[in-house]
């Protein structure tokens, strides 16, 4: 009995460490802001005015003072964190028509034609704000790596054209998609690759072809995804 219980205290130990490192990773980001006036974590300019990040939780009235004007939270809303979000920031003086929210997942993808949707809205509100001198963007999903670096990096590749080798080493990799960051634990690196990943190659082929292009943000196009098919060997890794 004696050993049992001990084993029991060693079993629940090593559970409490494993939930708590994935606490940890879920909440927060090992990449430091380079925007000075906005100290959320992976923070980083991708464009005129657009900047992608971590999500600021109750710290929205950085935005505010940073002169944000447009605010993108491009994921579900798992646990009510994004209607918290919007009570937020609607309470530091953000408009009903300054917040977006586009549900976009990470994981369990089983329609990609709106996935590829969510995707083609939030590069159309960047453009929309890139081309107009007095709007700000910052968007964000959860940690701003994963979902916030598959957006950023496109929005890099189509607006200032980027390869798509350098945009996905550089903007995804370098800023934490899926094993960019060491610190994210490897069920959740894997769901990346099996679900948003290809997502993500099949975008590549519209550009490849020239029918997606920064001049061409058309939804319609979404519906090609699911005949689409991609090689094993086409699908990028974080080296």
């Amino acid at each position: 009995m004696r050993y049992a219980n001990i084993f029991t205290l060693i079993l629940a130990s090593i559970i409490g460490w494993s939930w708590t490192t994935s606490a940890a990773w879920a909440l927060t980001s090992p990449y430091k802001s380079t925007v000075s006036g906005l100290s959320y974590g992976n923070t980083h300019e991708v464009a005129p005015r657009v900047f992608r990040g971590s999500e600021p939780g109750q710290k929205v009235q950085e935005l505010v003072d940073f002169g944000i004007t447009d605010v993108l939270i491009f994921k579900r809303d798992a646990r009510g964190e994004v209607a918290r979000q919007i009570q937020a920031l609607r309470a530091a003086g953000f408009k009903a028509r300054q917040i977006h929210h586009l549900p976009m997942p990470w994981k369990d993808i089983d329609d990609e034609v709106s996935v590829c949707e969510h995707i083609i809205d939030g590069l159309v509100l960047i453009q929309k704000v890139s081309a107009s001198s007095r709007r700000q963007l910052y968007f964000h999903c959860t940690v701003g790596e994963d979902r916030t670096g598959l957006l950023a990096a496109l929005t890099r590749q189509l607006s200032q054209g980027w390869s798509a080798e350098q945009a996905f080493q550089d903007e995804m990799c370098r800023h934490g998609y899926e094993a960019g960051n060491p610190r994210k634990p490897r069920f959740v690196v894997q769901a990346i690759r099996d679900h948003l990943t290809p997502i993500y190659a099949k975008l590549q082929l519209l550009i490849e072809r020239g029918d997606l292009s920064w001049q061409n943000l058309d939804r319609e196009l979404c519906a090609e995804l699911p005949e689409m098919h991609v090689s094993p060997t086409r699908l990028p890794v974080c080296r």
